[in-house]
C-alpha cells in the first residue's frame, strides 16, 4: 500500500472518529419530558430531536416508563 492510500485511510478514520466523539447526546428529560404515561411529552421529544439535528447529529436517549 502506498503512502497516498495510507494518508486517505488515516484521514477517513480520524474524520469519522472525531464526528462520533463530539456527537451530541441528548436525554429527553433535559427538554422537559416526564414519561409518566399521563403527561404529553411530544413537544419535549421534538425539541430534543431538533437539538440533535441542529448540532449535526448525535444520539437522543428516550425515557423508559416505569409503569
Amino acid at each position: 500500500m502506498n503512502s497516498v492510500n495510507r494518508f486517505w485511510i488515516i484521514v477517513f478514520f480520524v474524520f469519522f472518529g472525531l464526528q462520533h466523539m463530539y456527537a451530541l447526546n441528548v436525554n429527553v428529560t433535559t427538554y422537559g419530558a416526564i414519561g409518566n404515561d399521563v403527561t404529553d411529552d411530544r413537544l419535549a421529544i421534538q425539541n430534543a430531536i431538533d437539538a440533535v439535528n441542529a448540532s449535526g447529529g448525535g444520539k437522543m436517549h428516550p425515557i423508559v416508563s416505569t409503569n
